[in-house]
Formats: structure tokens, sequence, C-alpha cells
């Protein structure tokens, strides 16, 4: 089974011209193989070399690559706890703010309607008008406290 190249170059015929060649001269067959792979010693061993710093290059890279992608993790995680940790404490920090004042206004109402009521209870004598002793009473207090000042 020839192929397209086969027929095309005619590579049988030319090694059929090689061989015959060879036979006929040995000693020249002899000094030609041995000058080319001679000559193909440092080629060799120049694609050797070449072969092998490619591969020492890309294994260098992948731990370098991988090493600077590790040490960036550890950084961004860092960071991104850090954020976390600083937007919780905010959090809790606003939110027991709110319920602090939330809480003290509430107090402040409902003991603002104590004494309201408180002094309501003292100005009423119980019949819905307000009983004279209850207004000497405060006027007493009002001039007790500017005498104080």
């Amino acid at each position: 089974m020839k192929t397209r190249v086969e027929d095309g170059l005619h590579l049988n015929e030319l090694q059929e011209k090689i061989v015959k060649y060879a036979q006929e001269h040995p000693l020249i067959t002899l000094f030609s193989v041995a000058a080319i792979v001679m000559s193909s010693v440092p080629i060799i061993g120049f694609i050797c070399f070449a072969v092998a710093t490619i591969c020492a290059s890309f294994v260098g890279f992948v731990f370098l690559e991988g090493t600077l992608l590790t040490i960036a993790g550890v950084i961004l995680s860092g960071i991104l706890v850090f954020i976390a940790l600083l937007a919780l404490g905010f959090s809790a920090l606003f939110g027991t703010a709110w319920f602090t004042f939330n809480l003290a206004a509430d107090i402040m109402q409902s003991t603002s309607k104590k004494i309201q009521e408180k002094m309501a209870n003292t100005e009423n004598d119980g019949s819905g008008k307000v009983s004279q002793t209850g207004v000497q009473d405060l006027k007493s207090r009002k001039t007790n406290i500017v005498d104080a000042d």
C-alpha cells in the first residue's frame, strides 16, 4: 500500500539507490554515517538542554505562581475577615446604641407620664376641680426653688 507522498516523491526508488550505492562503496558509507552521527551529538545535546530548560522553567513558574497565589489568597482572606469583623462591630455598636436610646426614650416617656399623673393627683381633690391647697403647694414649691437659687 503506497501512499500519495511515497508516490509523489518516489521514496522507494530513492531508498533502493542509496542501498545500492552503500553496497558498492562501503568505506565512503561508513565515513558518511560516522560524520552524520558525530555531528548530530551536539545538536541532540542542545535539543536535550533546551527541553530540560523549558521543563525546569515551567516547573519553576508553576511553583512560583502557586506560591504567589497562596500568599495573595491569604492576604485577601485576612482583609475580608478584617472587613467582616469591622462591619460586625459597627453593626453591634449601632444596634446597641439604637436599643439603648430607644429604651432611654421609653423610660423618660413613662417617667414623664408618671410625674404628670402624680402632679395631677396631688392637684385634684377628686371632684375634677383643682383644690386650693394643691395650688398653694405648687406656689410654695416654686418659691422654694427660686429661693434656693
